[in-house]
């Protein structure tokens, strides 16, 4: 345990560092070395796993199933792009591990390219405090929210609506709700722009209503045609539409209060170029509400996840500089917080917990002999769960 503490927390640490080091850097090169460390600090662990994240057998399942022509493209019910990911390493003669490792790579690559040209290294320490864990556990929708953040990132700079539609079609091809961003830059148009002066009253506003209205608000979404075509009404009934345990509910409500922050403080020097930034994050923010109820939201989540480091960016550039650092260190706090809070709960043992990230203790494919993981009771918790209940 000690161990993963240590070796996790170094991951976010060191590669920060290369980061804040290629932000002072002197010449391109220095620049370009300290990226390329801090990407394979980052990735190389990510990539040479071996049995560890939540859904890592579920994953493997899928992958076999191609390669051994059980789950034929034209019936799959598995997004294309991640089905020809699945289809290529198998046609090559590459093993399971091999398909993680070109992922891991893809969802590296586009998570750096979308950092800012400023603030890289703090946009760097949360983003990956949210992601890391969860590119262990959720291919499909971290490659998906890799891709998107790159896709609303080159927007916010260029406005390249064609390129983006682009960019939000193919994070699709690895989760289909990515088809989501695709209604933001026609909800903040230009007309829409110039009557955000009133943002700070109505964001928060729509964000309590989330909160307040949660319920009714999940059981409209589940009922809407939009729900049915993405395929999402066969949750209704599932195992997935059950109510979120909280605890005290202190996080999310902290959570809350920082997107607020955010968005009230971004919409006083609101710049055209930084509506789609405000979009994703006031989305961001509704996703943490609702998700607070229901299991399946976390799923929607995901996607809207890259929402935190966007509202760390957005507090950056706007005004009370002094006020936001002090705002900005209180959620990286509670990010590393839960962070760690991760690796403490996140033992692949069974015999010690059915529930957490399964990433504790760190196991390479160098030494595949420590893996703890009993690959049908750690697939799924309530499995667990049944073997526990019925010894």
């Amino acid at each position: 345990m000690a161990f993963s503490l240590v070796f996790y927390n170094a991951i976010l640490l060191f590669s920060t560092l290369f980061i804040w080091l290629s932000e002072k850097a002197s010449t391109v090169g220095q620049r370009k070395l300290c990226t390329v460390i801090a990407f394979l600090i980052v990735f190389l662990p990510a990539a040479l796993r071996y049995e560890i994240g939540i859904d890592y057998f579920s994953y493997k399942i899928i992958f076999e199933s191609i390669r051994d022509g059980i789950d034929p493209f034209l019936q799959s019910k598995m997004e294309p792009g991640y089905y020809f990911l699945n289809w290529i390493v198998a046609k090559l003669s590459g093993e399971f591990e091999s398909l993680i490792i070109i992922i891991a790579f893809l969802i590296t690559s586009f998570f750096f390219k979308s950092y800012p040209k400023k603030h890289k290294a703090i946009f760097h320490l949360i983003l990956w405090t949210v992601v890391y864990f969860e590119t262990f556990n959720t291919l499909r929708s971290m490659l998906a929210g890799a891709v998107l953040l790159y896709a609303v990132m080159s927007y916010s700079r260029e406005e390249k609506l064609y390129s983006y539609i682009f960019l939000v079609l193919l994070a699709a091809m690895f989760h289909k709700s990515a088809f989501l961003f695709l209604f933001i830059p026609v909800f903040f148009q230009k007309s829409f722009v110039k009557n955000l002066s009133k943002a700070k009253v109505v964001f928060p506003l729509l964000i309590v209503i989330s909160v307040l209205f949660g319920q009714p608000i999940i059981e409209f979404v589940f009922n809407s045609s939009l729900t049915a075509t993405l395929g999402f009404s066969r949750y209704v009934d599932s195992w997935y539409n059950k109510e979120v345990e909280l605890g005290t509910g202190l996080g999310v409500f902290s959570v809350l209060i920082f997107f607020i922050y955010a968005l009230v403080v971004a919409s006083k020097p609101l710049e055209r170029k930084s509506s789609i930034l405000i979009a994703v994050v006031l989305l961001s923010a509704i996703s943490v509400a609702l998700a607070s109820y229901v299991t399946i939201f976390y799923r929607i989540k995901l996607l809207f996840i890259i929402g935190f480091p966007l509202a760390v960016l957005l507090i950056l550039d706007g005004p009370r500089k002094q006020f936001s650092t002090v705002i900005i260190v209180m959620f990286l706090t509670l990010n590393l917080f839960n962070f760690n809070r991760g690796i403490l709960n996140g033992s692949t043992d069974y015999m010690e917990t059915c529930r957490g990230a399964r990433i504790t203790p760190y196991v390479s494919v160098f030494n595949k002999e420590d893996s703890k993981r009993d690959p049908h009771l750690t697939r799924f918790a309530r499995w667990c769960d049944a073997y526990f209940e019925n010894k």
